[in-house]
Parts: structure tokens; sequence; C-alpha cells
């Protein structure tokens, strides 16, 4: 499938966003008040920025208002709706932490805030998971892979920024995050190498498997169309495993030796610019991840333009 620039965007930056907002309502209740702020406004402005760049995506983002109509039958309306309603509670979270208002609503929100940003980030990877035509995507590893970068990407986040919302009790579970989450990405590549086009083939995308072995003589059309253009992403198994190791190493192994650095001694100097680097590595990790979610599925289409 055709990666593009605005569902990247849109798909990393708000599952971090909400990750944030997740880690905000279970970790924040505890905490100072200027800490909750900050997380909530954080939360909010990664999420938002993701929920922007998908408009980029729409022929006609003037009619974005649209989807949300078919929340019934629809996926995509659905992670609209949850969207707003969880940005609407992390607004609403944040003022009454910023002025100090309502413990029992705070304590309501934070709950809220919680589920609610699971839940509308397992909306976005049922988008895709729903997609039997893409068999790369039609697992129950799609959800799980959204979900771990998701809280991988947060509770990074608020470690290297917003350390204050963590107890030292916890800290540990950062790491153990880190290596759950990338362990699940390996997963569904590895089903990915292993499915292809599942139990699609030319013969059964033509009918005429029941004959013998099909091979396309010429494809459809003489040059690129729509389908091919976004369903038919061209990408080499080497640049593909090139891709993965370079994900593995940005997002996993640089991460877990910066983790093992902070945990030497907390008030060293240089604790500080490894906190950031150890975001930014996790970041560009996930962010790369997310490409080759796109870069490396196939529909079936394209079944009808080249062989398997």
């Amino acid at each position: 499938m055709h990666p593009a620039v605005s569902i990247i965007v849109f798909s990393t930056f708000s599952g971090v966003g909400f990750g944030i907002s997740f880690w905000l309502g279970v970790l924040g209740h505890g905490a100072n008040s200027q800490s909750a702020v900050f997380a909530g406004i954080f939360a909010f402005g990664w999420a938002s920025i993701g929920l922007l760049s998908s408009l980029f995506h729409l022929r006609r983002p003037t009619r974005a208002v649209r989807a949300l109509s078919q929340w019934k039958s629809s996926w995509l309306s659905r992670e609209g709706i949850l969207s707003i309603l969880t940005l609407g509670c992390i607004s609403l979270y944040t003022a009454l932490r910023y002025f100090d208002l309502s413990e029992t609503g705070v304590l309501i929100l934070s709950w809220l805030i919680s589920l609610l940003s699971l839940i509308t980030v397992y909306s976005t990877a049922m988008i895709y998971t729903q997609l039997k035509s893409v068999p790369a995507w039609n697992t129950f590893l799609t959800p799980l892979v959204y979900l771990g970068f998701s809280l991988v990407g947060g509770s990074t986040f608020i470690f290297s920024f917003i350390p204050e919302l963590i107890h030292w009790e916890i800290t540990f579970l950062n790491p153990a995050l880190l290596v759950g989450g990338w362990v699940i990405w390996i997963l569904w590549c590895l089903r990915r190498d292993q499915i292809g086009m599942g139990g699609s083939s030319v013969g059964t995308a033509t009918r005429l498997g029941k004959f013998g072995t099909v091979k396309p003589f010429e494809p459809p059309h003489m040059g690129d169309n729509y389908l091919t253009r976004e369903m038919g992403y061209r990408l080499s198994r080497r640049k593909s495993h090139y891709l993965r190791g370079i994900a593995a190493v940005t997002g996993l192994l640089v991460p877990a030796i910066l983790y093992s650095l902070v945990f030497i001694d907390p008030e060293l100097w240089f604790v500080t610019p490894v906190l950031i680097l150890l975001f930014c590595f996790t970041f560009v990790g996930i962010l790369i991840s997310r490409w080759l979610f796109f870069a490396e599925s196939r529909h079936t289409t394209m079944l009808y333009y080249r062989s398997e």
C-alpha cells in the first residue's frame, strides 16, 4: 500500500498523543497540578497534530464532518467521534487541574481519559484490521501493534520530559513496555513474511486456477493507474529488511542502552540529554515501523498486475 505521509504522521503522532493521555489518566491524579497540566497540553497537542494531518489525506477536507455520520458501521467514523470525545476530556481535565477544581471530577476524568485513549487507538487499528483484502493487516496482531506503540511512545515521552508523573516503583515498567511493543511488531513482520497474499493467488483472483498454474501474460493497463499507485507500492525484500533493522536499532536497541545509562545514576549531569535522545530514538523507530506497516502490505488487487 502507498505509505502516504499524511497517514504516517496521523497514525504516529495521534498514537503517541493518546498514549500520553492514557498514562496521564493512570498516573496524573496523584501528581502535582503543574506536571499534569503539562502532560495534558502535550497529549492534546500531539493528538491534534495527528488528527489534523489526516484531513490532508481526504480529497475534500471540507466534507470531513460527513465521515462522522457512519458510526454504526464504520471504524473510521467511530475513530473520529472517539478522538473528539477524548480531546474534549483531556481539555476539561487539564482545565480542572490548572485551576485546582473538583477532585471528584478529576478522578472520574482520569479513568475516562485512559479508557477513551485505548479505545480510540484500537479503533484506528481496526480501520486496517478489518480489511481482508490486505492479508498482512487482517490479524489480531495489528491492534496490538498500534496499542503497544501508543503505550510505548506515551510512556517514553512522560519518562523523558515529565518524570514527576512516574513513581519510582513503576519506573522499570518502561523498558518492559519498550521490549513488549517491539516483540509484537516483530511477530507481525514474521507473520507478514509467512502469509504473503494469504490464500489468494493469481489463480484464485482470475478463477482460472482449476485449469492449472496461472501466470500473467501482460498487465491490464499499459501504464500506471490509481490502483498501481495506491495499492501496489513496490518495496524490495532487501530494502524492507534493511529498514526493519534500522527501525529495531533506533526504536529498541538504542533506547534500551539509553535506559541503562539513566538507571546507573539518575543524578548524573548527562541524564537530561540522554532522556531527550531516548524519546527521539524511540519515536523515529516507531515512525519507520509505521511506514513499513503500509509499504510492506499489498492489496489483493495487485494479483491482476503482477505475480506474487
